[in-house]
């Protein structure tokens, strides 16, 4: 190994940065390590990034146990209200997983700040610690790929900067600037159910859905998709790690409804969604978000203080049905005006935009990775009250 050694390495663990082509010829090549010591101190700049590929091309980070860590974010401008994802791509014999149960803002091994104008805290706390990963090690060599959100509650300048847990070092730094403009932004469902809540949802299990739970509009929340950034959120092993990966990273929000995504208004009070594939079902209220339309026109809603829930377990399956209690004056609406929707399935939940010391998730890990998924949009008519 050509790393220059040092005696203050974070806590006995090298951490170097993997920048200069002129170190190490013996190990050429993208997927190797060419190693900077601590007395020759590299922050990054991070670079936009939007394919499998141009991340695993970025400069490597040397981490223990034979991994390697890549650095990017999915895009340097964005629009307020809404956000980027910063990505960390893990290479190496087992994916990174947290044994200390640290619930900071993390990024794989490293934690994330941000400079935040007004808010509270530069860093997000997380409501509950996220689950484990198996102990049992992959067989083959790998690439995990993890994700951390960056909301953007002001038009302005945020300063990312990326830091090992461990020790502090600063690592990486980007300047990401949201920008005012037109935006529709995701909000929660409520859970103003009415008074006959009970008696409805007994009612729904005839229809023999996978879940069934009932929901409601509300007139405030400004929020984004989430991620613990603590357990990966997709993966490659063995050959398909090798090879040049053109497939695009994920985005904070998707571009375009997902086709094996399908959700369908009943009889003008349940809304049904229906996957191509196996997914979260449960608590529809952690794990969709939604946004609507009054007569095309975008509802925008108002920010709301965060608040904690963190009850639940994971249920999975492919067919939920919604009952929804429609407010009017929530969407400022009226009877006979035309509804739209739209929901966007988030497996690992959401967070408030504007109040970044809290977030509401929901912590899985299943067997297969779980992407967001947008549904198609649905129009329905208010129907008159009686």
């Amino acid at each position: 190994m050509c790393a220059l050694e040092s005696s203050g390495l974070l806590r006995g663990v090298a951490v170097v940065l993997l920048l200069s082509l002129a170190s190490c010829a013996a190990t050429s090549g993208p997927d190797m390590a060419r190693a900077i010591g601590d007395d020759t101190p590299v922050v990054l700049e991070l670079q936009e990034v939007r394919t499998w590929w141009e991340l695993s091309q970025q400069p490597g980070i040397a981490l223990p146990e034979g991994r390697v860590a890549r650095l990017g974010v999915e895009a340097k401008t964005g629009r307020r209200l809404s956000g980027v994802l910063m990505y960390c791509l893990i290479e190496g014999p087992t994916p990174w997983r947290d044994t200390t149960g640290w619930t900071g803002q993390g990024l794989g091994p490293f934690e994330v700040s941000v400079e935040v104008p007004g808010s509270r805290s530069s860093e997000q706390s997380l409501l509950e610690q996220s689950q484990r990963l198996p102990e049992e090690a992959p067989p083959k060599q790998g690439r995990w790929l993890y994700a951390q959100t960056i909301a953007f509650p002001e038009a302005s300048n945020y300063r990312v900067t990326i830091t090992m847990r461990e020790g502090g070092r600063v690592i990486a730094q980007a300047t990401v600037r949201a920008t005012d403009g037109p935006v529709h932004p995701w909000m929660p469902f409520g859970s103003d159910t009415g008074p006959d809540a009970e008696a409805a949802m007994e009612a729904d299990e005839a229809y023999n859905w996978d879940y069934e739970a009932h929901v409601s509009t509300r007139k405030d929340g400004l929020i984004v998709p989430a991620f613990d950034g603590s357990q990966p959120i997709d993966w490659r092993l063995g050959d398909t790690a090798k090879r040049p990966d053109k497939t695009p990273l994920p985005r904070l929000i998707p571009e375009h409804p997902d086709a094996g995504l399908k959700l369908t208004v009943l009889d003008g009070q349940h809304l049904a969604i229906e996957s191509d594939r196996d997914m979260i079902v449960a608590r529809p209220d952690w794990h969709y978000l939604v946004r609507w339309w009054v007569n095309d026109r975008p509802y925008v809603p108002q920010q709301v203080d965060a608040w904690a829930d963190a009850n639940g377990i994971m249920t999975t399956g492919r067919r939920v049905l919604l009952r929804l209690t429609i407010h009017p004056e929530h969407l400022d609406a009226k009877p006979g005006d035309r509804i739209s929707v739209q929901l966007l399935h988030c497996p690992h939940g959401w967070q408030f935009v504007a109040d970044m010391a809290m977030m509401s998730m929901a912590h899985a890990m299943m067997d297969t990775p779980q992407p967001h998924r947008m549904t198609n949009r649905v129009d329905f008519v208010l129907p008159q009250t009686d």
